[in-house]
């Protein structure tokens, strides 16, 4: 899950400098749906990612964007430790 998570991670940053707030996992109405148009088809390793990190052990949440931050949750040790992870400003 660790490998996957950062690319999204990424990825969503690359949203947040002109997206809506997605407050919730399937964003800001629970639908999945967004008002945003023109976003990216196509992304890889290089193309289409503003930032990304790694995150201590595996990422379990979807990730929450609130203006020009991107927050996600890990845990380690099978669960006995979260922790709370944000973009960059």
């Amino acid at each position: 899950m660790k490998r996957f998570l950062t690319p999204v991670l990424a990825l969503s940053t690359a949203f947040v400098l002109r997206a809506e707030n997605w407050p919730q996992f399937r964003g800001p109405t629970g639908q999945g749906l967004s008002e945003e148009r023109n976003l990216p088809l196509k992304w890889d390793a290089t193309n289409g990612i503003a930032w990304k990190t790694a995150l201590p052990g595996e990422g379990w949440s979807s990730p929450i964007v609130w203006n020009d931050r991107v927050f996600v949750t890990s845990d380690t040790d099978a669960g006995v430790t979260c922790s709370a992870c944000a973009s960059p400003r």
